[in-house]
């Protein structure tokens, strides 16, 4: 099946990545800049902010109601994204939004939303999104949570999944694989474990009762004798 896999750099983008990640200590050359280190420069800094729009994706869609979850929230990222006012109602509305989108992420009430997204709130500083011609896509702000948010369902809508495990506590989750129906808890894949060995058992045990029933008396007989 198909895997969930990350785009592929290119060469120059691969060097900026290597210099946005290391130590911020190190010596860095002084040089004067062409359009195509931005363009490289956006490329590597998408590459480099995808694992947090996939925690954040997940984290948001799996917010409990509980105003202790949207402090944890906020004491985590408040200081990267700039949502006004950091308030428990804020971010629940985007969370329920979230939830919509995953359940259908092309309908039409899932594009009016995300145009929504789209527009710019009071308090922030500029628009979410710059234009990278040469990449042929819009580069997020990372200040932005709905900008990476954008950004993340763009990249992960065709892997949104619903844990198919009743009980599941995070059941929002971006499947591996196209297959995959049970997020990656270890209860859940406990419990789809055991729910496939009783499927088998409740398909097998009965099917031939008279033979099982020879068997046991057969090995009955042997241990006897």
């Amino acid at each position: 099946m198909p895997q969930l896999k990350k785009a592929k750099l290119s060469s120059r983008a691969k060097d900026w990545l290597q210099l946005l990640t290391a130590p911020v200590d190190e010596p860095r050359l002084v040089r004067s800049y062409s359009r195509e280190d931005f363009d490289a420069a956006d490329e590597a800094l998408l590459s480099l902010t995808y694992p947090c729009r996939l925690l954040l994706l997940s984290e948001i869609a799996n917010l409990r109601d509980e105003a202790a979850a949207a402090e944890r929230f906020w004491k985590k990222w408040g200081e990267t994204f700039m949502v006004e006012p950091k308030s428990k109602k804020a971010l629940l509305e985007i969370r329920d939004q979230l939830r919509e989108i995953w359940q259908a992420p092309t309908s039409g009430a899932s594009e009016v939303i995300v145009k929504d997204w789209l527009n710019r709130r009071e308090g922030e500083p500029g628009v979410l999104f710059k234009c990278s011609i040469k990449l042929s896509k819009f580069v997020p702000e990372l200040w932005s949570l709905r900008a990476m948010l954008i950004q993340g369902i763009l990249e992960h809508w065709e892997h949104f999944r619903l844990c198919a495990n009743a009980s599941c506590a995070a059941p929002y989750f971006v499947a591996k694989r196209r297959d995959q129906t049970i997020c990656d808890a270890g209860d859940c894949k406990a419990e789809k474990q055991r729910q496939h060995a009783l499927k088998w058992w409740r398909a097998n045990r009965a099917k031939s009762p008279s033979k099982t029933k020879g068997r046991s008396e057969r090995n009955v007989t042997r241990k006897t004798r």
